[in-house]
């Protein structure tokens, strides 16, 4: 069966343009910006898959969603089974503090407290709708000069660190739901950072808890306050409020935030029977949920990707919830200064990498149980929200120390760049599906990167794939799934053509020996190959070519439940130092490689199979001084932890072979520098 028949050839592209950065120039590339939805999937499954448990990611700009995004477990089988989509709501910890903020300026927008401005509302003490006991306690500490602003800036002066934790303690209180605002302001507040010193401090967003009821209902909220005003200890005159405060909260952001992006926007914060939602799991395979018993301002709601883009678009790209002027104050992208004093976002990225008219990127990260988010604008005003429900951890000086959302935000980035570069790119897929390998393989044809190994194996009767792309400008062809003749049709015929085998392999499918091959345009002469040989055959073959002065380039093997069989590529070239190893069992693949290498021998290819219940392989050897790495027998997890080691020592992928041990995937593979 032919499956496609790739021909690439080279782009052309836009001339350089010189960009100023801090007196100092720079040359980036311009190509018109065509943001390729395909590519950028491909590049987030690459370094997403089998890092995390789930993740879900939307991309979109002013006309809405470009692309989606998703892989992985939102509940691993036998802990409710259901794939990580971008309609599955996951937590997005602090993420959730930028509704709040829009809901705020949302109320100041639509003049409900007062006629002044925006800004100027932005500027006001917000310690007047504070619950009336707070007001009494706090008036005269210097709290009473916080703003709305101050709050949104996080430069309020109110911060929970050590100093004020230890002094809680000594009080004999603890930090619980309902009365950790209340702590924090009595604590862990200085006078002399108020309006100057960003400190990012929950309690910033978290009072919005308190704050938005009061300025959209204060009729309701003052009957709340009558209701508990006879209660003398703070603590539970909080935690009594807290939940009332709550509901009207929640009403707030339900009728005129969710409902205004669409009326199916539904965030929760626990678990309902009718809204899938993701688990968040721990490295020991331990899961959780948020399980609230209300809502909070400043995190603690499960969101769906799809669902947060669009609230994105709906604050960022239209006067929804408030008006143009508004929308271009909340970050400024003039100075250092104007920069921090970024609201509804909390942080940012610089990245000149991209030919636009910033370097730099607001953000605003999450975190909550085993949740990660990342939510950030990208460059031509697009924007990105990513979610995962595991971490990822580095050992930094001996401490286990959580890289997750730095690392997704680097990704959507990384991905983002590749994606909108309009150039070809290196790409590596590990361990996927027959089927999506397909679908893989017509994204990169057409974005000029050709296929240049493609390794099937099996697993649980299932086929998998592991390829390599790379960008080309010469003719090339791949074709698959083909039985042993047809493939023989399609050697022969392209053979004349001028194609020459570039990566054979073999594998077994429904116990028929199937065929892959990739060839390339050289119309060179000096290629030799064979297929479907007994060992004794492939034997004789190898020390033919060997006196002919051929060197192997490709050896893959397949069983056909009696038989090892094999098939093989050759060229000549001046080194005829080499040498096989065949019906290796995999185990002792690794202490071969590290034999020949004490003899100046380096591999340039390995090939697993299973014959008769037992996993082999074949193994190329050559005299050669060349820096390389290999691994032998890491299943997903650990094989692409040390792929990413090697990559990011420039080391290039040269062979991966996949195979199976009952239902587990095992790989090995080579890297060269």
């Amino acid at each position: 069966m032919l499956l496609c028949r790739c021909i690439t050839f080279a782009n052309a592209y836009n001339t350089e343009t010189i960009k100023c950065l801090d007196n100092d120039t720079k040359e980036i590339e311009t190509v018109p910006f065509v943001f390729n939805d395909a590519l950028f999937k491909e590049v987030i499954h690459q370094k997403l898959f089998n890092k995390v448990k789930g993740y879900s990611l939307v991309v979109g700009n002013k006309k809405g969603i470009q692309t989606k995004v998703s892989g992985g477990w939102a509940k691993m089988p036998g802990d409710g089974n259901l794939s990580m989509k971008t309609d599955v709501a996951s937590g997005i910890g602090s993420v959730f503090k930028t509704i709040s903020a829009v809901a705020l300026l949302n109320i100041f927008s639509r003049h409900i407290h007062s006629s002044k401005t925006v800004q100027e509302q932005l500027d006001m003490k917000m310690i007047h709708q504070l619950p009336d006991r707070w007001k009494t306690k706090f008036i005269g500490t210097g709290i009473e000069k916080i703003s709305y602003r101050n709050l949104l800036t996080h430069k309020s002066g109110i911060s929970k660190n050590k100093e004020t934790i230890e002094k809680v303690g000594q009080i004999g209180l603890a930090y619980e739901k309902g009365f950790y605002h209340y702590l924090n302001m009595s604590y862990g507040f200085k006078e002399s950072n108020v309006g100057v010193k960003r400190k990012y401090e929950n309690t910033n967003i978290g009072l919005l808890v308190w704050l938005i009821p009061s300025l959209a209902y204060p009729q309701k909220v003052k009957n709340i306050q009558n209701t508990y005003n006879h209660i003398n200890d703070p603590k539970k005159h909080s935690q009594k409020m807290i939940k009332e405060y709550a509901v009207l909260y929640e009403k707030y952001i339900r009728e005129h935030i969710f409902s205004k992006v669409t009326p199916k926007m539904k965030p929760i914060y626990k678990p309902t029977n009718n809204m899938k939602y993701a688990k968040n799991y721990q490295a020991n395979g331990s899961s959780g949920v948020i399980d609230n018993s209300h809502a909070h301002a400043q995190g603690g709601w499960m969101v769906s990707a799809q669902d947060y883009a669009n609230f994105v678009r709906t604050f960022y790209h239209t006067n929804t919830f408030f008006g143009s002027v508004t929308r271009n104050s909340l970050y400024v992208d003039d100075t250092e200064q104007t920069r921090d004093n970024m609201i509804v976002f909390s942080g940012q990225l610089f990245d000149d990498k991209f030919a636009d008219s910033t370097n730099y990127y607001p953000s605003h990260n999450g975190a909550e149980d085993q949740y990660r988010a990342v939510f950030t604008i990208l460059p031509n005003d697009y924007y990105a929200i990513i979610m995962v429900n595991s971490t990822i951890l580095k050992n930094i000086n001996d401490k286990e120390t959580d890289i997750t959302n730095k690392v997704i935000k680097d990704i959507v980035f990384d991905a983002f760049y590749e994606a909108t570069r309009g150039k070809p790119i290196h790409l590596n897929r590990h361990g996927i599906p027959e089927a999506e390998y397909y679908r893989i393989l017509r994204v990169m044809d057409k974005n000029g990167s050709a296929v240049v190994w493609a390794d099937f194996y099996t697993v649980n009767g299932k086929t998998y794939v592991n390829a390599i792309f790379k960008p080309t400008t010469k003719k090339w062809l791949s074709r698959h799934d083909l039985s042993t003749s047809a493939y023989q049709s399609v050697y022969d015929e392209y053979w004349d053509q001028g194609y020459r085998p570039l990566h054979i392999d073999t594998y077994t499918k429904r116990s028929q020996i199937k065929y892959s091959v990739i060839m390339k345009k050289t119309n060179t002469k000096n290629y030799k190959a064979f297929h479907n040989k007994t060992l004794t055959v492939f034997k004789q073959k190898m020390n033919i070519y060997k006196n002919e002065g051929y060197v192997p380039m490709n050896i893959t093997c397949s069983s056909n439940g009696e038989d090892e069989i094999f098939t093989a590529s050759f060229k000549k070239i001046p080194n005829s130092n080499w040498k096989v190893k065949y019906s290796l069992p995999i185990s002792n693949l690794k202490p071969t490689i590290d034999d020949m290498e004490n003899k100046g021998m380096i591999p340039i290819s390995v090939n697993a199979y299973t014959h008769k219940g037992k996993n082999y392989c074949t193994a190329i050897f050559i005299k050669q001084q060349q820096k390389y790495r290999y691994v032998v027998g890491k299943g997903p997890i650990k094989y692409l932890e040390t792929f990413e080691k090697h990559s990011k020592e420039d080391y290039d992928l040269k062979s991966i072979t996949g195979y199976g041990e009952g239902s587990k995937h095992r790989f090995a593979a080579l890297w060269w520098k």
